[in-house]
């Protein structure tokens, strides 16, 4: 492996080690890239207790794409840094081991320091590009399992989703997607706007973040994700959800509530077939509107058990009441006066006592005018 070829990959231009059999790494051997060749076969590297680089520092492991086995990285006890790939983003706490699936160009800087920390990085943003021929940048996952166990590891975190190459579809299996925001691209073009499928056999707990512009679309024959205790959903700048056979999320037990929030051009539709949300009786849908959201009537389902109660909080939302679950009254149309701040510009206008936000203000002017016609 020539050094071109990391740099290429935009990987700095620094010393390699070239492993292409399972050893335990030294000290001399962090001064470089650790570059792991498995195409013999599977090789395990250990990082052994009581080597260090000072704390702050990092050293890279670097697996070529097209190696055909496994690599796994391996921490001896007692060990106090943490394995994470380039950005930093974190993959597993210290004194764990992680198997590397190969197909797949990898880098990852080792951390040293406290463990579980994340060296101060915030939202880490990860991208599932299924077909991508590559060169795949460190955070590119062709594979979706991969793309998860990443962002499982660093939560909170964003899947980016790019259907440029091929579809993206969701791999069957049960995905525990807490603290996971699902996304449409951030450095493209938004158009065509990329969609995500959950086909039968996938199945999500803990989804609570949406953000466009992305089509997330159900074809699955159950619910994608069943909602047994107080939750909630976000679908906001231009996200939507479809669902073609059964409920996106279907809502049961006593008592619970579900909210979900379309801001910012999110919606629901049951236009392809299927209601997105599905109320049990017994349990409530809290849902806001606001800024381009929408919700059709099909979006909602449920018996006349169940309670829906909206609020509207702008004049470019649309909410159609659905047919089955009671609502509580009639959608509420939130007042936005009451979220514009107002700073007077004279405090001796107002007696000394100015108010604080417009809804305010105008009450105030109203009183002192009187009725106005």
């Amino acid at each position: 492996m020539q050094t071109g070829t990391l740099a290429a990959l935009g990987y700095p231009l620094r010393r390699q080690v070239l492993v292409t059999a399972s050893r335990t790494l030294t000290t001399q051997d962090l001064n470089g890239v650790i570059v792991v060749d498995s195409t013999a076969g599977p090789v395990t590297v250990t990082i052994p207790d009581g080597i260090s680089i000072g704390a702050g520092g990092f050293f890279q492991i670097y697996a070529p794409r097209g190696d055909v086995n496994p690599v796994m990285v391996a921490f001896e006890p007692g060990n106090t840094f943490n394995l994470g790939q380039t950005g930093p983003i974190l993959i597993s706490d210290a004194n764990t081991s992680l198997t590397v699936l190969a197909a797949q160009d990898r880098t990852w800087n080792v951390f040293f320091g406290a463990a579980g920390t994340q060296a101060g990085v915030g939202l880490q943003n990860l991208i599932y590009t299924p077909g991508n021929p590559g060169p795949l940048q460190p955070n590119e996952f062709t594979d979706w399992a991969m793309v998860h166990a990443a962002a499982a590891a660093v939560q909170p975190s964003l899947i980016e989703i790019d259907d440029s190459f091929a579809p993206a579809v969701v791999a069957p299996g049960a995905w525990d997607m807490t603290g996971i925001t699902l996304g449409g691209p951030l450095r493209r073009s938004p158009f065509p706007i990329p969609v995500l499928t959950v086909p039968d056999g996938a199945t999500f707990t803990g989804l609570e973040h949406i953000v466009g512009p992305l089509n997330v679309e159900s074809t699955s024959g159950s619910p994608i994700q069943t909602v047994t205790s107080t939750s909630l959903i976000r679908i906001d700048r231009g996200a939507v959800i479809t669902s073609s056979t059964a409920p996106f999320f279907a809502v049961s037990g006593a008592g619970v509530f579900f909210f979900v929030s379309l801001i910012d051009g999110g919606g629901i539709t049951g236009s392809l077939g299927a209601a997105i949300v599905d109320l049990a009786a017994g349990t409530t849908g809290i849902i806001l509107v606001a800024e381009r959201g929408s919700s059709d009537a099909a979006a909602i389902s449920g018996p006349a058990g169940a309670s829906l109660s909206v609020a509207i909080q702008s004049a470019s939302a649309t909410f159609t009441p659905p047919v089955g679950p009671t609502l509580t009254g009639p959608p509420s149309v939130l007042d936005a006066s009451l979220q514009v701040n107002y700073t007077a510009a004279v405090a001796a206008d107002w007696g000394g006592t100015s108010p604080t936000n417009v809804a305010e203000a105008l009450d105030r002017i109203a009183a002192l005018v009187g009725p106005i016609p």
